[in-house]
């Protein structure tokens, strides 16, 4: 059987198509991005545009814009963080890095280099699939879950649900995340309408239910 008609290896073909797709996805936000700073420069007002791969209109005016535009940020945003490894990680803390908050960017700058570290140290390979998005009016934050799957030889795949909470704005026209929150399980009923306790969230990126995870499965593949 051909590597590429078993099983890993359509699974790794879909793999680095959903890759290419990520990567255009994120070049057309970077140019869209960069025409509406121009726009936002020299006008204060709302900007209203419908790049190609969209289905619904952005509208971004002076430090707000619209669900949607949180929305597609926050969808690539989530896929960058839930697919870093030890190729991807200056690229993926380059990229992350322009948008986050200088608070946010000195928080999770070195999660992010952690996580990549014990990913090659454990030889673990880890993969972010999205099933679902939501965005929470009352919270202002969009909601991103899926299968975050670590992989090792030897082992039996670990695949739990993750979420990732995101918060994007306009920033002098470009994006910029001002919440950022990562958890093993799908969002709550509660935590989306902001029942959630109250305090403030901690930035986190390499949980411990991840930590746990990739520890789990190293040691299943030395038995």
């Amino acid at each position: 059987m051909k590597k590429e008609n078993s099983i890993v290896g359509q699974s790794y073909t879909d793999f680095k198509e959903n890759r290419r797709i990520q990567m255009v996805t994120i070049g057309v936000l970077a140019v869209t991005v960069l025409i509406l700073a121009t726009m936002l420069i020299n006008k204060k007002e709302i900007v209203i545009v419908t790049p190609p791969t969209f289905l619904n209109e952005l509208r971004i005016g002076e430090d707000e814009a619209n669900q949607e535009y949180q929305k597609r940020f926050a969808y690539n945003i989530a896929l960058l963080a839930g697919n870093v490894d030890k190729q991807n990680v200056e690229f993926v803390t380059d990229a992350l890095g322009k948008m986050l908050s200088p608070y946010l960017r000195a928080e999770l700058t070195p999660q992010i280099e952690n996580e990549a570290r014990v990913l090659d140290l454990r030889d673990v390979k880890q993969t972010f699939m999205v099933d679902d998005m939501a965005y929470s009016h009352q919270k202002d934050i969009v909601f991103v879950w899926g299968t975050k799957t670590l992989t090792k030889e030897g082992s039996i795949p670990d695949k739990q649900t993750f979420t990732y909470e995101i918060q994007v704005k306009p920033s002098d026209g470009f994006p910029q995340v001002r919440h950022f929150k990562a958890y093993k399980g799908a969002p709550s009923n509660a935590s989306m309408k902001g029942r959630d306790e109250a305090g403030k969230v901690e930035p986190q990126i390499f949980t411990n239910e991840t930590l746990d995870a990739i520890e789990g499965i190293t040691a299943e593949a030395t038995k």
